[in-house]
C-alpha cells in the first residue's frame, strides 16, 4: 500500500470503494478479482459479497482474501443482485465508489482513469464505455461456418475473440437535465438511471 504514483502514496489518494456481487461465477471469478487487484490505483477496498452461490465461487473469493488485505468478504443468502449492491453500498467506506460485476474484467488503469476524471470534473458520476469480447465460434454465423468446414474436411484457420466497444453516452461533460435527455434516446439506460436516483442524489455526470 506504499507504492507511489506521480509523488503521491496510494493512502494519499481518494479511496474507492469496488463492489462485486458474485453468483455461481467460478469460471470467470479468478480473473475478474485478479484484474481488480491488480489496478495501477491501489487506494481501494473490494467488496466482495457472494449471494448465494452454489458452486466453488466462495473458496475462489476465501482464497483471494487470505492473501490480499483490501478485500472484504461477504457470504450471505441469496436475494439476487440488486439487493446485493445495495448491501455493498452500505458497507462502502469509500469516496467513491465503483461497481463491477463477475463476468467482467478491466484494464489496469480503469480505476485511475475514472477517479482522475471525477477529480478533474468535479463530477458525482462517471460513465465509462466498455467492450463486450466474443469467443470465436460463439456466433451462428461462425457455428454455421465451422460445422460446413468440417463437413468438407477443411481445415478450420483460428480466428481471434471479436471485440466490441459499446457506450451509453457521447464523452463529455453533463449537467443533471442534459444527463436525462441523453439518457431517454436510450431508454434501457433511462430507467436503469430512475431506479438508482431513487437512491442517489441528483448529479451531473462525466464520462471518459
Amino acid at each position: 500500500m506504499d507504492e507511489k504514483r506521480n509523488g503521491d502514496t496510494a493512502m494519499d489518494q481518494p479511496l474507492v470503494s469496488i463492489i462485486l456481487p458474485v453468483y455461481n461465477a467460478q469460471n470467470h471469478l479468478a480473473r475478474c478479482i485478479g484484474s481488480i487487484l491488480n489496478q495501477t490505483y491501489k487506494n481501494i477496498e473490494l467488496i466482495i459479497l457472494n449471494d448465494g452461490s452454489k458452486d466453488h465461487s466462495l473458496p475462489v473469493c476465501e482464497e483471494f482474501r487470505a492473501k490480499d488485505s483490501r478485500i472484504v468478504l461477504v457470504d450471505k443468502a441469496n436475494s439476487g443482485v440488486s439487493d446485493t449492491r445495495n448491501l455493498g453500498l452500505k458497507l462502502a467506506g469509500g469516496e467513491y465508489v465503483q461497481f463491477v460485476d463477475s463476468d467482467d474484467y478491466i484494464d489496469p488503469d480503469f480505476t485511475r482513469h475514472l477517479v482522475e476524471a471525477a477529480e478533474a470534473h468535479h463530477a458525482d458520476l462517471v460513465i465509462a464505455p466498455y467492450k463486450m469480447v466474443i469467443p470465436a465460434g460463439a456466433t451462428k454465423p461462425e457455428q454455421v461456418l465451422e460445422k460446413l468446414e468440417d463437413n468438407l474436411g477443411v481445415m478450420s484457420v483460428a480466428r481471434p475473440p471479436e471485440v466490441r466497444e459499446y457506450g451509453f453516452l457521447p464523452a463529455g461533460v453533463y449537467d443533471k437535465d442534459t444527463f436525462a435527455l441523453r439518457l431517454m434516446d436510450k431508454p434501457a439506460s433511462y430507467f436503469l438511471q430512475c431506479a438508482l436516483e431513487q437512491a442517489l442524489p441528483p448529479h451531473p455526470a462525466h464520462r471518459q
